[in-house]
């Protein structure tokens, strides 16, 4: 008898645990007389259930579609979260998927061992560094992520830098396999300076992860932490601003607008909230939609505690936001409400200016619930297929990348908070790996008509992305049910009438199979 169990993303080899941290899983099992009643994801004698069986598949009935298979394999997906808290035993554990079938059979699938490690100690800045007449203040790290910068704009980023009012601080500069000429310019730009702390990654890694390890960097001496672009340009009282902000609200980050400014110094406007609203106190919204910009901003050293490890990278996952989600769970956000510096738009912005369009969410809503129905006509009239495919495939990819990220977030902060107020905790449980609170997401942007200025109905998209995937699921599962095998791959086929489905992007790197998200503004990233 065959059976056939399938994981999606290699697992990773070692994790850094920290205070907890949690990683998804996802794949699918297939048996042409079974289906799987429950699936397991093994870390040494730690079980942890998969969230979701069932799951649509229509990439697996496209390309790896099993012979003899009368179209169970539409609905073989699984997904799940495995959660490590604190405290779980240190050392190397064997990995393995298992999976028990409705007749009583169990398959194993070996999947490697993973390394559980502590994080790893910061060594004390050397003497020397920091200039006798740097003044009382306390010691903050800025932290810059480098790949590739202009010359000019790099070198107007590092003197804004150099022309702080407060003058105890450190640059660390995180360099993302920059091409010898970058880099050569870099160290021209930075001279001698001992403040400028430079490090060269083995490969690229990303912005999302070349941050985590510029603020992995952080000496235990530097009592606040500041994140810097590489070709933005700071006004002179920028960190004292911030810094006084912080202690005045007893913050744990703080932030500030921006000016919009383009590379040849044209203002294009002279506030960061052109046509959506900034809020930095629901932690629901924030999740969202992030509205805490990483160059804008500065927080307390201790804030690492949480938010390193950073977690797995869903999707598009930002650095910035998910620091700002954990300040905002572990204590309060403050706003400086005037520009602090220039945000210096260009071609190669990894996330520009995003203006939020008007938007109807009853329109948004009725859509979704025409979708389901037009999937079933799409099936009898081909020539509905392609556009019928093309929303499903962009409103499906929301659930499968956004929605499951925030699940992860969500899932982590509960875990390395473990006091989390109740309303935070609430604004978490919005987000549950096995997507139950759908609904939850549909009042929460249906009923506020301030949402769409807060979130550009996010919650809807994402309300919507649940409610397709899990409708046409729920079709191919009745046809398979009702007996007629022979409409269950006449459904998959039109719905992947383009072959355009892509696996659910768990880890996603730059795939270009995958849509963009469409709350976000996107320019072609730097790496």
């Amino acid at each position: 008898m065959t059976r056939l169990v399938n994981v999606d993303q290699s697992l990773p080899e070692q994790a850094v645990l920290g205070r907890g941290t949690a990683f998804p899983f996802s794949g699918w099992a297939w048996d042409a007389r079974a289906r799987a009643l429950r699936i397991v994801l093994r870390i040494g004698s730690r079980v942890f259930p998969a969230a979701t069986l069932r799951d649509l598949r229509l990439d697996v009935f496209s390309t790896a579609r099993p012979p003899g298979d009368d179209g169970q394999v539409i609905v073989s997906g699984f997904w799940g979260l495995a959660a490590l808290e604190e405290g779980f035993p240190a050392g190397r554990h064997e990995v393995a998927l298992e999976v028990t079938w409705d007749d009583g059979a169990t398959s194993m699938k070996p999947l490697g061992s993973l390394s559980i490690v502590a994080p790893a100690p910061v060594p004390a800045l050397p003497p020397g560094i920091v200039p006798d007449d740097a003044g009382d203040g306390p010691l903050i790290a800025v932290c810059m992520a480098t790949y590739n910068p202009g010359r000019e704009a790099f070198a107007g980023q590092i003197e804004s830098i150099r022309n702080q009012s407060h003058a105890n601080w450190i640059c660390i500069i995180q360099d993302d396999g920059s091409s010898p000429e970058a880099r050569a310019a870099i160290g021209a730009v930075i001279g001698d300076d001992p403040r400028f702390l430079i490090e060269d990654n083995v490969r690229n890694l990303g912005p999302y992860r070349n941050f985590e390890r510029a603020l992995e960097r952080v000496p235990p001496q530097a009592a606040y932490v500041a994140l810097s672009d590489q070709d933005d340009v700071w006004y002179p009282s920028k960190l004292q601003r911030l810094l006084d902000r912080l202690e005045r609200d007893d913050a744990l980050l703080a932030y500030s607008d921006q000016r919009i400014v383009m590379a040849d110094g044209k203002v294009m406007f002279e506030t960061y909230w052109t046509t959506r609203d900034n809020q930095y106190g629901d932690l629901a919204d924030l999740l969202l939609a992030n509205t805490v910009t990483g160059a804008a901003s500065l927080f307390r050293r201790a804030l690492l505690d949480v938010a390193l490890p950073f977690p797995v990278r869903v999707g598009k996952s930002f650095h910035d936001h998910w620091l700002a989600c954990c300040a905002l769970a572990a204590g309060r956000i403050a706003y400086v409400a005037e520009p602090l510096y220039d945000y210096v738009q260009h071609g190669a912005n990894v996330v520009g200016h995003c203006p939020f369009p008007p938007g109807d969410a009853l329109k948004l809503v009725a859509k979704t619930f025409g979708l389901l129905p037009a999937a079933v006509v799409s099936v009898f009239v081909r020539r509905l297929r392609p556009r019928v495919c093309s929303v499903l495939v962009n409103t499906t990819t929301t659930y499968y990348t956004e929605y499951r990220r925030l699940a992860l977030f969500a899932w982590i902060l509960r875990m390395r908070i473990p006091d989390l107020p109740a309303g935070k905790r609430r604004a978490t449980e919005l987000f549950k790996p096995a997507a139950e609170n759908h609904w939850s997401l549909l009042r929460h942007g249906l009923f506020t008509p301030a949402r769409q200025r807060r979130t550009n109905h996010a919650e809807l998209r994402l309300w919507s992305g649940l409610m397709i995937e899990r409708g046409t699921g729920w079709l191919a599962r009745t046809v398979l049910a009702l007996g007629v095998r022979r409409l269950a791959p006449a459904i998959a086929t039109a719905l992947d009438g383009r072959r355009a489905v892509a696996a659910p992007p768990d880890i996603v790197a730059g795939n270009p199979g995958v849509p963009e998200h469409p709350l976000l503004c996107r320019r072609p990233p730097r790496q």
